[in-house]
């Protein structure tokens, strides 16, 4: 459970590591996922270059949901010393998945809480923009309800 802005929100996470045994498994967690944060670590090029397989993952089981589902991009790690990854390829990531970028450090709380807020925000985004879709399709339909019970003469 988290609270975000006088909100209380109760939050899944599935760690899928890339490691799922079952691909099935891996699959039916995308299928019920409603958003994906997408980590890697600055300090380890190749965990940076596995995101576009399990981006495209993702994308190719969402289909039709993509455009609407939140997904952040993670550089984790970001009080290290040394990195294999800079910000501006996680931004470069960004920019081309029209998603936002934020790093964090697990180890010293740093930007944590930020990640989350931000998924919230999208979350919510997303939800105002599917109930305002709906509303509008009701209303669409009631109209046509309400024309169809009434005779029209000419």
């Amino acid at each position: 459970m988290i609270s975000c802005e006088s909100s209380v929100c109760t939050l899944h996470i599935t760690d899928t590591g890339g490691s799922h045994s079952f691909p099935a498994m891996e699959r039916l967690a995308i299928q019920k996922g409603q958003a994906f944060i997408l980590v890697f670590s600055v300090t380890d090029k190749l965990s940076y270059d596995r995101l576009v397989s399990y981006y495209n993952h993702i994308t190719s089981v969402k289909t039709n949901s993509m455009p609407q589902t939140p997904v952040i991009i993670v550089g984790n790690k970001c009080d290290a010393s040394e990195r294999d990854v800079e910000t501006s390829d996680g931004l470069r990531l960004s920019k081309q998945w029209k998603c936002p970028y934020i790093e964090t450090s697990a180890k010293q709380n740093h930007n944590t809480r930020q990640l989350f807020e931000q998924l919230f925000q999208q979350e919510k985004r997303r939800k105002m923009t599917l109930d305002a879709d709906q509303n509008a399709k009701k209303s669409k339909k009631s109209r046509s309800a309400n024309l169809k019970r009434k005779c029209v003469m000419m």
